[in-house]
């Protein structure tokens, strides 16, 4: 009986060595091969590592597609994020500032969140969604994750903030009593 490339590569788990030109098994498959399925593998290999580069290549194709996308339906992201994280530094270097008692205090950044909130508010609430995603909370999470995707996929931020706030709560609703 003959095994598919693609029956081959989900069976024994192969993966595209770095270099290219290789293929990884999983140790705990390779194994348990016997010697007619390493041949098999072998016989198949250029063929395998075709497929492999073919996959490798679509899921970067879908990357830079969803970058482009959320770039697109999502502006001021990139301005927002790097606001906040200029502010998160500061706060911390004042913070060890304060507690080794130094002298000089870290500057201030210059850039402003609130306006940068107000004039983009579609990147602010991606942030928002992005931050329930990292939630502990697996319902938190989901509903994070799935605001965060509708905004990016371009879906009005306030109905998916709103659906994302409505599931947390029906969630928080049905086990009140656990």
């Amino acid at each position: 009986m003959k095994v598919s490339i693609n029956e081959m590569i989900s069976k024994y788990k192969l993966e595209l060595h770095p270099d290219g030109d290789k293929i990884q098994i999983a140790a705990a498959i390779g194994k348990k091969m016997s010697k007619p399925e390493m041949e098999a593998l072998k016989t198949a290999k250029p063929e395998i590592i075709a497929e492999l580069k073919t996959r490798k290549d679509a899921k970067i194709k879908a990357a830079e597609e969803a970058a482009a996308r959320l770039a697109a339906n999502v502006p001021g992201l990139e301005s927002l994020r790097d606001a906040r994280n200029k502010w998160d530094i500061y706060y911390d270097a004042q913070r060890s500032a304060i507690e080794r008692g130094a002298v000089k205090m870290p500057q201030q950044p210059t850039e402003d969140v609130k306006a940068l909130t107000e004039q983009y508010p579609t990147a602010a609430a991606y942030l928002k969604a992005e931050a329930w995603e990292r939630a502990s909370n697996y319902a938190k999470s989901a509903a994070g994750r799935k605001a965060k995707q509708a905004i990016a996929d371009g879906a009005d931020y306030k109905e998916a903030l709103a659906q994302m706030e409505a599931e947390w709560q029906a969630h928080c609703e049905e086990r009140k009593w656990d």
